[in-house]
This record gives structure tokens, sequence and C-alpha cells, in this order.
């Protein structure tokens, strides 16, 4: 048995450098893909390849040099975190532009976010909005949270608390978090839509799941989630709680919006 593994092991290994030997020898028309493909490999890393973000981002010019539009992205998230090259805000929203304007929703998000701060440029949030809709438009829930956010608060485009709420729930409803915890505390406030107590600790608690553990969001969250359980009785938080563990992604929302 031990000697079958480790045959396996070294076929896998010999299958991985006969694909990255494929991606070499591309015919010329693919080649700007198997240039992409080879720095996503080192991006991510796996097989016999370990991460390197210096040649990752080599392969990525390479691609992006013959007009590959994911390189562009992928190269801005490089740029943009500092990671084998030296961070520029700058370059980043310069190479997710290329991205966005090819229609990746990746580049749109991430340059829509950059637009809404100082990063590289002035804030734009006409821009940003344009942005996170294209995104949103195209099923992306990230792009969904930041359109929602946008009509609610009427950055970048007329105030319109209907369609903030649509584009929010659709977000949460691909369990993104922030759009959960969007929900929760405009539900809990009562100001943009009518208060809804049972409604925000099903949201509150969607998004508690949802988040990453590390996220520094969670200790807001967790406030949030507080008060709304002490204006709940026992017997009400059992009953909504059950509702939440039922709930699934893409389903129906776990009560309807009030609007």
């Amino acid at each position: 048995m031990r000697r079958w593994h480790r045959a396996a092991g070294w076929r896998h290994r010999a299958d991985y450098a006969a694909s990255s030997w494929r991606c070499l020898t591309a015919r010329t028309e693919l080649y700007a893909d198997a240039q992409f493909l080879l720095g996503r490999c080192h991006h991510q890393g796996g097989g016999v390849v370990p991460p390197d973000y210096v040649v990752a981002a080599s392969w990525y010019r390479k691609a992006l040099a013959q007009g590959h539009p994911q390189a562009a992205a992928y190269l801005g998230n490089l740029c943009e975190l500092g990671k084998g090259m030296p961070q520029d805000f700058g370059e980043a929203r310069r190479l997710y532009e290329i991205g966005a304007a090819q229609g990746l929703v990746s580049a749109q998000v991430n340059l829509a976010v950059m637009l809404t701060t100082n990063r590289g440029g002035p804030v734009d949030f006409p821009a940003a909005f344009r942005w996170f809709l294209a995104a949103a438009e195209q099923g992306n829930s990230a792009g969904m949270n930041g359109a929602g956010m946008c009509y609610v608060y009427g950055h970048g485009v007329e105030r319109d608390i209907t369609k903030g709420l649509t584009w929010l729930a659709a977000a949460a409803n691909q369990r993104q978090p922030n759009a959960m915890h969007t929900l929760a505390a405009l539900l809990f406030d009562g100001t943009v839509t009518p208060r809804n107590l049972e409604q925000a600790y099903i949201w509150a608690s969607l998004a508690l799941r949802a988040y990453n553990s590390a996220d520094g969001k969670i200790p807001v969250l967790r406030e949030l989630y507080e008060k709304i359980c002490k204006m709940l009785s026992a017997d009400d938080r059992a009953r909504l709680d059950a509702a939440a563990a039922h709930w699934k992604a893409d389903a129906p929302a776990p009560l309807p919006l009030l609007h």
C-alpha cells in the first residue's frame, strides 16, 4: 500500500510538471492564457510549486502585455497588497480599471472599493456606484452589497431605499456577511425602514455565522445582537433560532423585508 501511495505521488507530480510544460509550449494564440495560468500557479501555490508572489507578478505582467484582462485584475491585487512588488495604490487602481472595463467582477468590486477611499486617487462615489452596480448585475454578492449601500445612503446615486434594501437582501441571501450585518442594523434602528426586531435578530444571527472569525466587524455586530436579544423573549429567540438554523443561501429571505 505504501508503495502504491508513493508511486501515485510521483505520478501526480509528473502530471503537474507535464501540465506546466504544456502551458509553456501552448500554441501562440493561447500563450497569454498559459502565462496567466502559470501566474495563478505561483500566486496560489499547489502541487510542486510553492507560492511565490514575485514570480506570479512576472507571469501576470507578461500576460497583461498581450492584453489578458484577468492578469490585470490579479496583478492589481498583488500591487494593492504589496505582495511580490512595492505597494502602489495608484497603479492598483489603474490595473483594476483595465480588468473592470473588460467586465471582470473581481476588478469591478476592488476598483469600486478603492474609489470609496482616497487610496490611489480621489474619492469618487458616482464611479464607485457604477462599478458596484456592474458587478451586482452580474450576480456578484459584494457588488450587490456595495450597490445596496450606495442606494440606501445616497452615495454616488439618488437615494432609493427600496432599491437599496432589495440589493442588500439579494446579497444577504448569498451569505454576504456585510449585507446581513447592515440589514440587521437597519431593521433594529428603524430609521430607514420600519423597526422589525425579529428580522433584525435573524440577520444578526446569520451574519455572526457568515463572518470570518478574525473579521474586525464581529465585536460591533455582537454588541448589536446582544441589544436585540434583550428586547426579545426567550421563547421568541428560540423560535427565531430554529428559523435561522433551517435557512439556506439563495432561498427566499428568512422573513419578508418591510420598507
